[in-house]
């Protein structure tokens, strides 16, 4: 018996013999295998000041539970629960000795510990000194993937690829990710990268669900023309998908939801999600999900669970696909916003 199967063994989770509902694909052009499903950091590290967040103890059994199942990529930033999830994430990765099996993926670009000039943004200053942090935290030598957060306008595209290059270069990063930026910059970020023989961008991370279409109009096509993965982040609506007047502490303290969601096109989507898969025997939140999987350019989806029953009831869907005309009903939904961006 290997370390990681010890380690994993003496928490009470089995290993050998398991079935995985869990399925890989390649990122991009990559050969880098990664889960359909990601679990999501943001959910994980303090309560405070998001009280639906879960806590240490929470987040640890989440995480086990995760990489028991097959989930093999965890997706965080530096900026959630101010570096804690990272913290929680390279110890309980650390602690069962699985982080040759696992794709730690990580994020930077917001302020988080101080406002002043260099502090947040995509200054090769702030890129280098940012992973320099989340290598520490993360308690490892290599992060897989790192990521650019929310865009900041009027970012120099050169800089940044420089800086990821040499990041990768020195082996501090294997694979090159960005997050929510508007399409003509991941373009000059792509063709810039190629031309200059830079680390290529290998996945693009973006909030893609069926309420919230809008890269349909050019950041998807121009991702599956040049081979670079898509990342769905809030495949249920940050919880608004999965059930109406539910009440929950997200419900009742993420303002995002409202601010993103409150359209009469949303409720609508909402209602029949809800209905429909009462039809088919789901929960709308894995209604919602497998929505977002069985849309063919999407590579994986970040789910941010804050227990392990909502896990469980993500993972146990991922073997029920729902017939096409389920799915077309939801699609043909969507009522199309004016062209705005995350953030």
């Amino acid at each position: 018996m290997g370390t990681h199967v010890r380690a994993v063994a003496k928490a009470g989770l089995v290993l050998e013999g398991r079935k995985r509902a869990v399925e890989y694909r390649r990122l991009g052009n990559s050969n880098l295998l990664v889960s359909r499903l990601w679990l999501g950091g943001m959910s994980l590290g303090s309560p405070s000041p998001r009280p639906w967040v879960a806590d240490r103890e929470a987040s640890e059994r989440l995480i086990k539970k995760a990489i028991e199942v097959g989930i093999n990529t965890i997706d965080t930033a530096d900026a959630y629960s101010a570096g804690e999830s990272e913290e929680i994430i390279g110890a309980v990765i650390k602690g069962m000795g699985a982080r040759n099996e696992v794709v730690i993926a990580t994020k930077f670009g917001l302020a988080v510990e101080s406002k002043k000039p260099n502090q947040s943004g995509y200054s090769r200053k702030y890129i280098i000194q940012r992973c320099e942090d989340s290598l520490r935290r993360l308690q490892t030598d290599r992060i897989d993937i790192l990521q650019t957060h929310i865009w900041r306008k009027g970012t120099g595209i050169e800089e940044v690829a420089l800086a990821f290059d040499w990041l990768v270069r020195q082996g501090k990063v294997l694979y090159v990710g960005t997050t929510d930026l508007p399409s003509w910059q991941a373009a000059k970020w792509i063709y810039t990268s190629r031309f200059e023989g830079l680390a290529p961008v290998v996945s693009v991370q973006h909030h893609y669900n069926a309420v919230w279409r809008e890269d349909e109009r050019s950041l998807i096509p121009l991702c599956q023309a040049e081979g670079v993965g898509l990342v769905a982040y809030s495949p249920i609506g940050r919880g608004f998908l999965a059930g109406a007047n539910r009440k929950t502490t997200r419900e009742r303290t993420d303002e995002l939801i409202g601010r993103y969601y409150s359209r009469d096109a949303d409720i609508r989507i909402q209602a029949a999600i809800s209905s429909l898969a009462a039809k088919t025997n789901l929960k709308p939140a894995q209604l919602a999900l497998l929505w977002v999987l069985g849309q063919p350019h999407v590579t994986s989806a970040v789910v941010g669970p804050t227990n392990v029953d909502q896990l469980s009831q993500l993972i146990d869907c991922l073997e029920r696909a729902p017939d096409s005309k389920t799915l077309g009903e939801i699609t043909e939904l969507y009522a199309v916003r004016a062209e705005i961006g995350h953030g």
